[in-house]
């Protein structure tokens, strides 16, 4: 999937809406790598419709989920969809390894999509922005790094590994992290380390470890999403 940034025709991407015509806001969902959209989206519905008592004051948010193009991962060595290429190569802070070449296409492109949302009706002000590892390190460079004005982000099971890139000064939108405490990929201090380069650039954030949840996509996750959502649109 090329992913040069021209025309974006939002009714090609993966699309959860139960708002009968009447979104006034959305998210913007990332997947994971080796991920795509169209499987994300059928997950989140499978969840949503076991959670419909607890989500019922969510029927005005349009959800959107994008598929990231296919490059090759250095942590599999295998060519897979994949937002960006990147490594950890030491313990400080800053040595992190990133493509930043694949990570400034892919924000691009999403950075596209949000305005055509924008472009459609949803104030840019009620956009969201999240994802899911990979994705959710996505959805904070496009937040904090190439794009302004957006509602709120949310970043499950991700550290924030762009430490060359320069964040926007303030105001931020607030991101809400989430990290299971049964990850087995990222570990917690990885997670905390990855905050203080967030501190740095003014980023307001609050972290919310989850008992029951490990490193995949599940219903605590989506839940805490939405009450952020709630929480953000009732500023």
């Amino acid at each position: 999937m090329d992913h040069n940034v021209g025309p974006i025709c939002l009714d090609e991407l993966a699309v959860y809406d139960q708002t009968g015509g009447r979104a006034d806001a959305a998210i913007v969902f990332l997947h994971g790598s080796g991920d795509d959209g169209p499987k994300v989206r059928d997950h989140f519905e499978q969840m949503l419709e076991e959670m419909q008592d607890e989500i019922s004051a969510y029927t005005h948010v349009k959800i959107y989920f994008p598929t990231a193009p296919k490059n090759h991962l250095t942590l599999r060595d295998q060519v897979t969809t994949s937002w960006f290429d990147g490594i950890r190569n030491g313990r400080k802070l800053e040595d992190v390894k990133v493509n930043y070449e694949e990570a400034n296409a892919a924000a691009a492109y999403v950075v596209s999509i949000i305005d055509e949302i924008e472009a459609s009706g949803i104030p840019r002000n009620r956009i969201f922005i999240g994802g899911i590892s990979q994705g959710g390190m996505l959805a904070q460079y496009v937040a904090y790094v190439k794009t302004r004005g957006l509602a709120g982000v949310c970043a499950m099971a991700s550290i924030y590994p762009f430490t060359q890139a320069v964040i926007l000064p303030p105001p931020h939108p607030k991101c809400l992290i989430l990290y299971g405490a049964k990850d087995p990929i990222i570990p917690l201090q990885g997670v905390r380390l990855s905050q203080l380069f967030l501190k740095m650039g003014k980023v307001r954030f609050v972290l919310k470890v989850l008992p029951d949840s490990s490193h995949d996509l599940d219903e605590h996750f989506v839940k805490h999403m939405l009450e952020h959502v709630d929480k953000e649109l009732r500023r």
